[in-house]
Formats: C-alpha cells, sequence, structure tokens
C-alpha cells in the first residue's frame, strides 16, 4: 500500500504506532493507488477510486462467488448481493425492514442481550472457553433469528456454514482444482438445503412469520432460490461477525485503558470504537467488481481507462489506510475525525448499492455481548489467538481461550 506522505506523519501525533494484529495476512500487498496484478485484474488501493468504482453504474458484482450464479437457469432469482439496477434496489427496499436500528431495537435487543447474558454465565460457571465459540453461536443464533432459519439446531448448521467459508485442500493451481471445488460447494450447499433451509421453507409456508425468508416466500420465490439467497445471509452473518469479535476482544484485553472507555461509554460510543477497530482491520480483505463498459477512474495524477470486461479487486485494508484521508493510519484511535460523508468503518461494510445491510445488526450485538463479556471479573487470555488467513473471508481467529478464574 501506499506510505503515509511524510508531512502528514511528521505531524502525526502518534508517529510509529502500528495497533494492527492482522496485517500479516492483509491480503494484497503494498503498492500504488491503481495497478494491474499477473493474472490482469486491475488492483485498486486508494480510498478515492475505490468508491468511485463501488459507486459506478458502470460494474457488477464480482465477488462472493458471484459469477458462478451465471450459469444457472433463469428461473432460478440470483441473490441481491448479485443484482443490479432496479431489481436490487427492489430487493433491498422490501428486506430493508430487517435490519434497521429500529428493527434491532424493537425485535432484536431482547434477544441479544438474553443469549449474551446466557454465554458469559456458562463461561463463568466453566471457568474459560474459547472465544470463537462463544462468537460464532452468537453471531449464528441472530443470524438465524433474523433470516428465518429456526427450525433446526445452530450448531449443525453452523458447521456446514463454516465449510461453505473454508477453501478446499488443494493448491489453486492444480488441474483439478475447479472440478473439485465446485463438487464441494454443491455438496455444502445441498447439506445446507436439505438439513435447514427446507424444514424453514415449510413450516413458513404454512405460518408466516415476520423475517427474510417468509418474505421472500411473499413474494413468490420457490424453493430453490430461497435456498440460494440464504446462502448468502447465512455464512456473511456468521462468519465476518464471528472474526470481528474475536478480534476486538484481543485488543481490548490488551489495551486496559481502551476497556474501560469502552466500558463506560453510551451505546453510540460503544460502536464508534468498534468501528474505528474494523477500520484498522476489516474482516473481508477485498471487493471484487467486473466492468460492464469502459470506465475512466480519477487517479492522483492521471485519468485511467479500465476496460470492459476487467476484474477489478478492492484492497479493502489499503483503502481504510489510505494516508490521504486518515490520519496516522495504524493507530487504534477511536477519536479520529474523518469526512463527514463517510462512516467511521470506512470501506468495511463496502459502499454504493452492495453496502452491506447487516451493519447495525453486527455492531449491535457485538456492543451488546462485548459489554457483558468485558464486564466479567478476571477475564484474560490464556493465549494469543492462532491467526490465519481465508481467502474467502479474510481473516479468522482460533483457539482463542478466555480464562476467568484468578489468577
Amino acid at each position: 500500500m501506499r506510505e503515509p506522505d511524510p508531512a502528514i506523519a511528521a505531524t502525526c501525533p502518534m508517529r510509529g504506532s502500528d495497533d494492527r494484529r492482522t496485517a500479516v495476512i492483509s491480503g494484497l500487498g503494498a503498492g500504488p493507488e491503481i495497478t494491474r496484478d499477473a493474472q490482469g485484474a486491475w488492483i485498486i488501493r486508494s480510498l478515492s477510486l475505490a468508491r468511485q468504482v463501488l459507486k459506478s453504474t458502470a460494474t457488477r458484482q464480482a465477488g462472493f462467488a458471484a459469477e458462478s450464479m451465471d450459469p444457472l437457469p433463469a428461473s432460478i432469482k440470483r441473490p441481491v448481493i448479485f443484482l443490479e439496477g432496479h431489481v436490487h434496489n427492489e430487493m433491498r427496499r422490501g428486506t430493508a425492514r430487517y435490519f434497521t436500528p429500529r428493527a434491532v431495537a424493537e425485535n432484536y435487543h431482547l434477544p441479544m442481550s438474553a443469549l449474551a447474558d446466557r454465554l458469559v454465565a456458562e463461561l463463568i460457571a466453566r471457568g474459560s472457553a474459547n472465544m470463537d465459540d462463544l462468537g460464532l453461536e452468537l453471531a449464528m443464533t441472530m443470524t438465524a433469528q433474523i433470516v428465518g432459519l429456526t427450525e433446526t439446531g445452530i450448531t449443525g448448521m453452523a458447521k456446514i456454514l463454516d465449510r461453505m467459508v473454508q477453501p478446499i485442500r488443494m493448491q489453486p493451481r492444480h488441474p483439478l482444482y475447479p472440478l473439485v471445488q465446485m463438487i464441494h460447494g454443491r455438496v455444502t450447499f445441498l447439506r445446507f438445503y436439505v438439513a435447514h433451509v427446507r424444514p424453514s421453507i415449510r413450516a413458513r409456508r404454512k405460518q408466516p412469520r415476520d423475517d427474510v425468508i417468509s418474505h421472500l416466500i411473499s413474494i413468490g420465490y420457490d424453493n430453490p432460490s430461497i435456498a440460494i439467497e440464504t446462502a448468502t445471509y447465512a455464512p456473511a452473518g456468521m462468519s465476518t461477525t464471528r472474526e470481528f469479535m474475536s478480534l476486538t476482544v484481543w485488543h481490548f484485553l490488551d489495551r486496559p485503558a481502551l476497556k474501560a472507555r469502552f466500558l463506560a461509554s453510551t451505546d453510540e460510543e460503544k460502536r464508534s470504537i468498534l468501528e474505528e477497530i474494523l477500520r484498522l482491520e476489516p474482516v473481508v480483505s477485498q471487493l471484487m467488481r467486473r466492468t460492464l463498459e469502459d470506465i475512466e477512474l480519477q487517479a492522483e495524477a492521471e485519468t485511467v481507462t479500465v476496460p470492459k470486461g476487467a476484474l477489478i479487486r478492492i484492497d479493502t485494508r489499503a483503502a481504510n489506510h489510505d494516508p490521504a484521508v486518515t490520519e496516522c493510519p495504524f493507530a487504534l484511535n477511536p477519536d479520529r475525525t474523518l469526512d463527514t460523508n463517510m462512516t467511521r468503518a470506512v470501506l468495511t461494510f463496502g459502499d454504493g448499492i452492495h453496502r452491506c445491510p447487516g451493519i447495525y445488526v453486527a455492531l449491535q450485538e457485538s456492543a451488546i455481548f462485548l459489554s457483558k463479556l468485558l464486564a466479567v471479573p478476571n477475564l484474560r487470555a490464556a493465549a494469543a489467538p492462532q491467526l490465519r488467513h481465508n481467502p474467502q473471508v479474510g481473516y479468522e481467529l482460533r483457539n482463542f481461550t478466555l480464562i476467568t478464574r484468578p489468577a
């Protein structure tokens, strides 16, 4: 990524501060604001260029296996994350009510709080637990309620969804890799549909509820279309929130002053602190788009024309750390001032029409759970978590054992 301007760095009150924990697996790596990789994809690292691409109507979604949908029959409706234009906007309006601050306050705040209470009580009773397991149960339970996957057990569903986002154990250059990847994806999806989606659809056709699956049924979606839609919502809601909560606990336990400030803050202030951590260490490492026509991008020194059909890979982390807009970009600074037309998390949740709809849900459930967890006396980590890179998700933290017994 581009290094901070020396003139800016010289005035930085936190000069030399680097609070990142996941930089060692940061993804695309350093480089100029726009370049091309060996496969011909355009790599973007500046916030300005990234926002130009994400807000452009001349690009389409290319991330999250979007282009694997292209061969499917036209009768199967595409998930909202892969739709564009008017159709996309209509679908987003139809499901927006499940993700608004009001919906969270009225429908999910009490379940979030009750579940957090139970998880923390179990941790205290046992004396230790894996943070990645606690985060998984919390994130999966709330995602299941919002989507409507409540007819079967959370544990089995979480295992299947985790397999969806895990890379297959084979070198990508192996000649059989595409075939094995396709078989793995289809088998995992079929298990998810048969074991968890189909029972939920059946129950909601008999008695609709206030959730995403019921809404999809009401607008005429068939079972395969509902299954594909839920297979995009559920892993996203589970994986990213789970990893983020583990990361924040790691930061807070090593920064007692920040932990104390978080616990003493209002709900709004807590969300701001969490967004700053997300700006520093976004879970999703890249966003991808495919150009529908030639597009011109205004870089710092020139206008760059990206041709029709090109793949664009946006380095989320580099954009979040763009020295042109973030002073002391590697410092964890809850008092950071950013441009008023930008969220504190910058590009962590994307931008443009495909900006993640679950922003408030993720921040609120994290704030509720962390407020209860971090208040536990004697809470500490047995050791730093194991950090690894997942090309489909970003970073993963595993074997992060929390202890509550007195030292």
